[in-house]
């Protein structure tokens, strides 16, 4: 039986949701009940996942969902990290009462965002037809440097190399984001803010920086477990104050630097003066 003709049965039926969600190379499928089911040629593995209400809009940009997953959930754990790989999400609907389990696609989107909570990780994806529609990035004239750091494409942005700057250490202690790390302690304090922390080739910010601690943007998928069994090998790499001097007395790159320092204020900068 179609999905179109046992769709317009009588009442009773049960829907169930499949997710497909692709992360770089890897791709799960969950299924929106206590059972694992056999669909498409697919096995869909029990889950809590939920979504929100799809948005029918002429906005494509505002047609958004939302996808929470369980904070256990240690795919969606993946999501947490500063580099994260590109994604596509699927989902599809299906009457559990149909004999012929025929699936139809509802929703096609990428993940735009990660808005976790205390027992949720959310995924905020976007329709996929937005991708028709990007836009490169202008340069911004602005007083600090405008490049992101250790990032270089094509020879133009920061000429920093990660690997160059990385510092081999050794985290003793994790408390919530927060990193102990001896060998933070050697240079000053607020060196690293900014800079990055590399664990088992998974990379985070670091936002804080104070003698041995180092407080990370968000949990590195993986690490507390890690760091409970003991210590572990990190890298860290200073961060950037985005200021000529520090381009030059700590990267030595003062001829890349992307900002306008001696831009002045004045009645054609753009704001509105009256």
């Amino acid at each position: 039986m179609s999905f179109s003709i046992y769709n317009a049965l009588g009442f009773g039926k049960r829907a169930l949701w499949l997710y497909e969600v692709t992360y770089g190379t890897t791709t799960n499928r969950y299924v929106n009940d206590t059972t694992a089911h056999s669909i498409g040629g697919h096995v869909w593995q029990p889950s809590t996942v939920v979504h929100t209400d799809f948005r029918e809009t002429s906005a494509i940009g505002r047609a958004q969902t939302t996808i929470a997953f369980p904070r256990s959930d240690t795919f969606a754990q993946q999501f947490l990290q500063l580099d994260r790989q590109p994604t596509k999400v699927v989902i599809r609907k299906v009457w559990a009462e149909d004999p012929t389990l025929e699936p139809v696609i509802r929703y096609t989107g990428r993940v735009i965002g990660v808005r976790p909570t205390w027992v949720t990780i959310n995924l905020l994806v976007e329709n996929r037809a937005t991708e028709l529609r990007s836009k490169g990035v202008p340069a911004v004239m602005q007083r600090p440097c405008r490049h992101a750091h250790y990032h270089r494409k094509d020879g133009i942005g920061c000429p920093a190399v990660l690997s160059a700057h990385q510092v081999a250490g050794t985290a003793s202690a994790l408390a919530g984001n927060v990193v102990t790390v001896a060998e933070a302690a050697n240079r000053a304090d607020g060196v690293y803010q900014a800079g990055i922390l590399e664990w088992n080739g998974k990379q985070q910010m670091i936002t804080g920086h104070t003698g041995t601690q180092l407080t990370l943007i968000a949990p590195v998928y993986g690490f507390a477990p890690a760091i409970a069994g003991g210590p572990q090998a990190v890298l860290i790499a200073p961060g950037c104050k985005l200021t000529r001097a520090w381009c030059q007395s700590e990267f030595n790159a003062l001829d890349d630097h992307g900002g306008f320092p001696w831009m002045d204020e004045g009645s054609f900068d753009g704001r509105v003066v009256w």
